[in-house]
């Protein structure tokens, strides 16, 4: 793809990335703005259509603006350019994350990445509703992507394996829990395996999940694998038992949504085990 000049539409349109509709989120949505570099050959734009200052919040209002005008009116808008870490950019695409703005913060303090170098947070804007922008580089905003997608995979495999109505299949209460949003999935079974949580109503979920963790290495995860190694002592031969028992007694600055897709990858082994084999819980 040609990104410089910024395309048109359909590539400067806006994109959602997540659940969608499927599923009520209470979290924050995060929309991205792909911010990519001018090649050293190509023409400068005019001085003044370049945001230079972008932490400045008079900068922030008029860059929210242009942003809004893009996602409204795609091509009819007028180009965002900014001047970031030495190097202009110009905006040519967006996408809507749901509930990714947690997701995005811990990514960006998981990887270092700073603010007028890597991104610039621009707040939320009331013609796109509940959302906060974020013009990111090209190389945050595929990182970004790739941890949004690995977690929308992990529930799609962890979902199917509940019980009718998205009930857990380890409760066995009197009362059916019920795990409606993907948020809920996640932090449930997190819990659950650090013996916490709604372990009196699953009372044999701690049990099972951390018989799974104790035996799945981490290099059986690739993705998570390349994340963790050798962060905050962690290897490729740990198991997911020690590592997120490492990480519960630390504050080592791996964010909580890595940890629950930790969880969430032991939670889908330990179900079909469940199912497959006819376990008694």
């Amino acid at each position: 793809l040609k990104l410089w000049p910024p395309p048109s539409p359909p590539f400067a349109a806006s994109r959602r990335v997540g659940r969608g509709a499927m599923v009520a989120d209470s979290k924050r949505d995060v929309l991205l703005g792909l911010l990519t570099a001018k090649p050293v050959d190509a023409v400068e734009p005019r001085s003044a259509d370049v945001v230079r200052d972008v932490l400045d919040d008079a900068a922030r209002e008029k860059m929210r603006s242009q942003f809004a005008q893009h996602v409204v009116d795609g091509g009819s808008a007028s180009p965002l350019f900014v001047f970031m870490a030495g190097v202009t950019w110009g905006l040519a695409g967006t996408f809507r994350c749901a509930g990714g703005v947690d997701m995005f913060h811990g990514l960006s303090t998981l990887e270092g990445m700073e603010e007028g170098r890597d991104f610039i947070g621009l707040g939320a804007d009331a013609s796109l509703g509940d959302g906060d922008i974020v013009l990111v580089t090209q190389e945050l905003c595929m990182a970004y992507l790739c941890r949004m997608w690995a977690r929308v995979r992990a529930y799609e495999v962890v979902r199917p394996l509940l019980s009718e109505a998205g009930g857990c299949p380890f409760n066995m209460g009197g009362a059916k829990l019920r795990l409606g949003s993907d948020e809920e999935i996640a932090d449930h079974y997190l819990e659950l395996m650090l013996g916490r949580g709604q372990k009196d109503a699953c009372p044999k979920a701690e049990q099972y999940l951390q018989g799974v963790a104790r035996d799945m290495q981490l290099n059986k995860l690739p993705y998570l694998s390349r994340v963790l190694e050798g962060r905050a002592g962690i290897g490729a031969d740990d198991s997911v038992l020690s590592i997120l028992k490492k990480l519960e007694s630390s504050s080592c600055g791996i964010p909580r949504d890595v940890q629950e897709d930790l969880a969430l990858a032991v939670t889908a082994q330990a179900l079909e085990l469940v199912q497959v084999l006819g376990l008694d819980l």
